[in-house]
């Protein structure tokens, strides 16, 4: 099945919305060593809507990582895809909090809750096999997964000028660990849960 990975994020954006989102890329790089037929799709390359539809024609698949902030957003590719025809897999942080919520979309075809890099190259390769909510394997080792590939987002490094102290404008942000020491109420249960 010919599957397109979408980074979601507002058009051509900048700052903090410019940021690799690893979640995708993490996917996206699982999914290529294990041989499935995946394409990305950076939004930051994109300038409007027209640009979206024409970007995602084609697809059997259309997958999308979703954080609260972003869902309108991941509505509207929800919509383009299915007056397409293509059937929508969204996972994510927003997915992983509430579940239920996505569960009542009946235009999400499969939900994907918790990590994706072993069980999503397993789905492309046999969907039928899998309920519309799927739980994600965790990995065991993470030195196993794949690197990230920073070329496939509009710009290999980040743009940090006018925030990060020490005059430096541009970062490759990476992360080093899933989940976190602490329990600070903002992020908790969701990061326990997540991860």
């Amino acid at each position: 099945m010919k599957t397109l990975l979408i980074a979601l994020h507002p058009y051509n954006s900048h700052g903090l919305d410019a940021w690799h989102d690893h979640g995708v890329g993490m996917t996206y790089a699982a999914a290529k060593v294990q041989g499935c037929d995946v394409d990305f799709l950076d939004m930051n390359t994109l300038h409007n809507d027209a640009e979206l539809t024409k970007a995602m024609e084609g697809y059997d698949f259309i997958s999308f990582g979703l954080k609260s902030s972003y869902y309108p957003l991941g509505m509207k590719v929800k919509q383009i895809a299915k007056a397409q025809g293509s059937q929508v897999i969204v996972g994510g942080y927003h997915v992983t909090a509430a579940p239920e919520e996505l569960l009542l979309d009946s235009g999400i075809d499969w939900i994907f809750d918790g990590e994706s890099e072993i069980t999503f190259p397993q789905f492309l390769r046999n969907p039928s096999a899998y309920p519309r909510l799927i739980h994600g394997e965790r990995p065991n080792n993470l030195d196993d997964l794949p690197w990230v590939d920073h070329s496939i987002f509009r710009e290999p490094l980040e743009d940090c000028s006018g925030w990060w102290h020490g005059g430096k404008r541009r970062m490759i942000s990476v992360i080093a660990a899933r989940g976190c020491p602490y329990k600070c109420g903002f992020c908790q249960p969701i990061e326990d849960n997540h991860f």
